[in-house]
């Protein structure tokens, strides 16, 4: 779900690996390119996120979280979007995931979420 906070909105997951065996580096990455996409309903596109998996949570600028995603293991996870008008009424958010130095997922994948609502 989105819940706006101020001029922020906090949208929370959960991701669950169904099938992969363990993950010991499961990656989100934003900020840097065609990585993590976010816009809302009225067109507006944004960059400037905070995003948390598990225990890790990203830095302003070059956004990268890892965690591990154990096999049927729920994994708790956050995105923080700044400057969303109190206008705005979804997001839709892709993001880009991979299992670093894993024998699956080598390549960047997408996780999509779209026209979530915002309370």
């Amino acid at each position: 779900s989105c819940r706006h906070s101020g001029n922020k909105v906090v949208f929370h997951f959960m991701l669950t690996n169904t099938g992969l065996g363990d993950i010991n580096d499961f990656r989100i990455e934003g900020n840097s390119g065609s990585t993590t996409i976010i816009f809302d309903d009225l067109g507006n596109s944004y960059t400037n996120q905070t995003i948390t998996l598990g225990s890790s949570t990203s830095t302003s600028g070059y956004t990268l979280v890892s965690s591990p995603l154990l096999e049927y293991v729920p994994c708790k996870g956050r995105v923080v979007v700044s400057n969303v008008p109190n206008t705005a009424n979804t997001l839709t958010i892709k993001l880009q995931v991979y299992a670093y130095n894993a024998s699956v997922l080598q390549n960047r994948d997408y996780i999509n979420f779209k026209n979530v609502p915002i309370y």
